[in-house]
């Protein structure tokens, strides 16, 4: 059975003393900070942070557990349904393709009449999101096959594929995000109240009490950054507005057959 070296434990927010309360500040900065999300640390934060802490009976004679790496990202998550393929998609560009596929029954995902998906790409190193036609498994085509859903054009096509992105993207990340801020605040707080004495209990010189390991090292900059396509759109924003600024001011003519050589 687990245990944490201590005689004494802390269980819950009503064990807190002040300092113990706001000694996670810094991690609910770097959080707010990742996730975009413009918190500071007060009694709000601060309160739903612990309560993360505690949930589900954890006390620190509980172990503390990283969440490792965040998951990958899903299909389902990253694209969007925003039509049917008009033909049957063509076989597969190259020679090697081909020859792999030959006598292979066509995918019944690549038909005429299955869905055909739009998936937004973010350009993490420059301005905008570009687009990606693929089909119920995440395979290329070109657009001009695609059938849009009665109604719809291509740029709202692109802005629903935005927004489902952008819904999945953002739980995602604050789901991991809060999983790592909470095993942070767990470190900090077993740290504290082992180095405090409050165990009452004396070890020998250079001993390591059981359950120091799960004092996870902490390090902030594991929080991923949300980034959504709303965010990259807003950058594209400005460039535009920028841009129509200075080409107001230095306009560029262009030369007609009128005009002399």
């Amino acid at each position: 059975m687990h245990h944490s070296g201590l005689e004494t434990q802390i269980e819950g927010v009503k064990d807190l003393c002040s300092d113990r309360n706001k000694c996670s500040d810094d991690i609910i900065v770097k959080l707010s900070d990742a996730n975009g999300t413009g918190e500071v640390p007060d009694a709000q934060s601060r309160d739903g942070l612990w309560k993360r802490v505690f949930s589900n009976g954890w006390n620190t004679n509980c172990p503390n557990i990283h969440p490792g790496p965040i998951r990958a990202r899903r299909g389902v998550e990253s694209m969007t349904q925003v039509g049917t393929w008009k033909v049957n998609l063509p076989a597969p560009s190259t020679p090697s393709k081909r020859k792999r596929n030959e006598n292979v029954t066509p995918n019944a995902h690549r038909l005429t009449g299955a869905p055909a998906f739009i998936k937004p790409n973010m350009n993490w190193d420059d301005f905008g999101v570009s687009f990606s036609v693929c089909d119920a498994k995440g395979s290329g085509a070109s657009a001009k096959y695609v059938a849009l859903n009665p109604g719809w054009t291509l740029q709202q096509a692109r802005a629903e594929a935005m927004m489902h992105w952008d819904e999945h993207e953002v739980e995602r990340i604050i789901e991991y995000n809060a999983k790592l801020a909470v095993c942070f605040a767990r470190s900090r707080l077993l740290a504290l109240h082992r180095a405090s004495g409050s165990g009452g209990t004396t070890l020998p010189q250079g001993s390591r009490p059981v359950g120091t390991l799960n004092e996870v090292a902490i390090n902030t900059d594991d929080f991923v950054k949300l980034v959504t396509c709303a965010d990259k759109m807003k950058e594209m924003a400005t460039l535009v507005n920028e841009s129509e600024k200075i080409a107001s001011a230095r306009p560029i003519k262009k030369k007609k057959l009128a005009d002399s050589a």
